[in-house]
């Protein structure tokens, strides 16, 4: 278990922007009023309040950020072992307490998308970040075979210093 940043936490943000832009494209959703985000949730169930609303926890559950999230990518299947990225038993069990749900076909709400882009989406928005695609996989994707230039791709190990033994000296 470690307790520190995961470049997998970008893929996830990448991911929902590629599929914000597929809902710009007019050939998707011809009226700009259409267009929505990915996951438009209103709460972060438990931490968030619902402005003095009450809620069962049902009711909660369908505002929470995460049921948005798994009523478009479905929810972790039994393979998914929940404790190899959620450190805390009580986040495991609010996991598994949401029905299960099927992903939904990307195409049909992007009908006018490269399929290949498509694709791409889902392996961006894997709930389990090890098995969510890394940048490397991502910029190798045949949808962009007709713009990479790899010759100009560098991937130099990151240097991230986090250390503050040297303030103040």
């Amino acid at each position: 278990m470690n307790n520190f940043y995961s470049y997998s936490i970008d893929i996830w943000s990448v991911g929902c922007i590629f599929a914000e832009l597929f809902s710009m494209m007019k050939e998707n959703f011809e009226n700009f009023t259409d267009r929505t985000p990915l996951f438009p949730g209103s709460s972060c169930y438990k931490l968030s309040p619902s402005n003095g609303e009450k809620l069962n926890e049902d009711k909660a559950k369908q505002k929470d950020q995460l049921f948005k999230i798994f009523q478009v990518i479905g929810t972790p299947k039994p393979e998914d072992d929940l404790s190899t990225f959620l450190e805390q038993k009580e986040s495991q069990d609010y996991v598994r307490s949401f029905p299960s749900m099927e992903r939904v076909n990307l195409e049909d709400l992007y009908p006018a998308s490269d399929p290949r882009g498509i694709a791409l989406i889902y392996r961006m928005l894997e709930f389990n970040p090890n098995k969510r695609i890394t940048a490397e996989q991502a910029i190798m994707d045949p949808y962009f075979d007709d713009i990479r230039i790899e010759e100009q791709e560098h991937y130099p190990p990151p240097k991230i210093d986090l250390s503050i033994d040297d303030l103040g000296r």
